[in-house]
């Protein structure tokens, strides 16, 4: 085999290398569903990913569905943090996304407390209601 020969072989190895390579990425994908202690799903949930080495954040809402992606994710430990109203916010510590990845999370939320606070105000009754003896009023004049 010549010399040109076995450069051009190299060259088209390398380019095909490479090009494999490139569309590969250093990205991955978090996908998951959120659901209630029912089993019963979760729209409109708070989708919070953070890598845990530089503090980024990746925000996104579950859909109608309670399904949630994140797409195009550097690979990292994450802590992933799912809120939502009347329920208690809850976290995944440690989630490993690697590269080319598509991982799944599904979070159930456990129900929170609701917190109310009731006014009521009133004026005292006119009539005495606590006993039911009958009264007369005598004027002696």
């Amino acid at each position: 085999m010549s010399r040109t020969a076995k450069v051009l072989a190299a060259t088209f190895f390398l380019i095909a290398t490479i090009s494999t390579l490139w569309g590969q990425g250093s990205v991955g994908t978090l996908n998951g569903t959120v659901l209630d202690p029912a089993g019963a799903v979760v729209p409109g949930a708070a989708v919070v990913l953070v890598n845990n080495a530089t503090g980024e954040e990746h925000k996104t809402t579950s859909t109608s569905a309670g399904a949630y992606t994140l797409p195009y994710i550097p690979a990292g430990t994450y802590k992933l943090r799912v809120s939502a109203p009347g329920f208690r916010t809850s976290e995944a510590d440690n989630v490993i996304l690697r590269v080319a990845q598509t991982l799944t999370v599904n979070i159930t939320l456990e129900v929170g407390a609701v917190s109310e606070q009731v006014t009521v105000s009133d004026k005292p009754p006119l009539l005495e209601s606590g006993t039911a003896e009958i009264g007369r009023y005598i004027n002696q004049a």
